[in-house]
């Protein structure tokens, strides 16, 4: 009686916590990683209107993410909150709803978070209100930080121009 009641609590208490799905560390967080995962957001809608060396660099990068990402899933941010942590660090905690796994596992709802020492994170905060709501590619990759695995992450507009480059990227042996 008392392992199943053991249990029923484990169950319970994992249930309950609603974190997202915690991947593992597959590799090392390079620096050329901080600068791909980063905490950011990007609106382009279509990248083909972009030129010279601005297209060029989507395209690598865009390349260099979905190879790198540990996950990359569509999703709709349902939640967005700012606040701090423990040590004083700003943070803006993202709450998805999946609609859509192209790379990895994640749970149906995953949440994240773009802390102010990631390069990205500036951005991120002045998107403001126009992030809550919107369909977002999100590149993952798992990393330790303080003891706890999380994903730091880059969102791209998930425009079908956006989303067919991604596909594209991802079907690359």
């Amino acid at each position: 009686m008392i392992r199943i009641a053991t249990l029923a609590f484990a169950l319970f208490a994992c249930v309950s916590c609603g974190g997202p799905s915690k991947g593992s560390v597959t590799s090392p967080f390079s620096p050329e990683d901080e600068a791909l995962f980063d905490g950011s957001v990007e609106f382009v809608e279509d990248p083909a209107k972009l030129s010279g060396r601005w297209r060029d660099d989507w395209e690598r990068e865009i390349g260099a993410r979905a190879a790198r990402a540990d996950v990359v899933f569509v999703g709709v941010l349902k939640t967005a909150r700012q606040g701090g942590d423990s040590k004083g660090r700003a943070f803006v905690d993202l709450g998805f709803e999946v609609e859509k796994t192209l790379k990895g596992k994640i749970d149906a709802s995953v949440d994240l978070r773009s802390r102010a020492d990631h390069p990205g994170h500036r951005t991120l905060g002045r998107a403001g209100d126009r992030v809550l709501g919107g369909r977002f590619v999100a590149f993952v990759k798992w990393i330790e930080e303080d003891g706890v695995v999380r994903g730091r992450f880059h969102l791209a507009h998930a425009s079908d121009f956006v989303l067919s480059a991604v596909e594209f990227q991802l079907s690359k042996p």
